[in-house]
């Protein structure tokens, strides 16, 4: 079905809330395939949040704002998924031998963060070893 705007707009509202999308659709994409990994999820979530903190700087229509308010308080609901699990730290950020604690370190993540992530493998080894 056709769809029709009176103005350009009301196009360039589309337009922006396009562009913007392209990413999440690019992201759900790379998570649909097999060879996605649960070490290749907060590396993926920074970038997505990264952009989209980028993003909201811009000048945007007031419905593109809100829309990706909706998206930034969606993404700190999975980064909150993400600290009740310690499975995502452990595996990415200290056993992912292409990764290893430097990548929290690069991505400047609070000195806090990586010392929890670091008492978390230990801790773990420990309980099970």
């Amino acid at each position: 079905k056709k769809i029709e705007l009176e103005d350009d707009d009301k196009w360039k509202v589309v337009a922006d809330l396009v562009a913007d999308l392209q990413q999440y659709k690019q992201a759900t994409l790379f998570f649909s395939q097999d060879l996605a990994t649960i070490a290749a999820v907060i590396p993926a979530m920074n970038k997505l949040d990264n952009k989209l903190n980028q993003q909201m700087k811009n000048d945007y229509h007031p419905a593109v704002i809100s829309a990706m308010q909706l998206v930034k308080n969606k993404m700190d609901q999975y980064w909150q998924i993400t600290d009740l699990s310690n499975v995502y730290r452990i595996a990415m950020g200290i056993l992912h031998p292409g990764l290893k604690l430097e990548y929290f370190c690069t991505k400047a993540w609070e000195q806090e963060w990586i010392e929890t992530a670091k008492k978390l493998v230990h801790d773990e080894f420990a309980s099970k070893y």
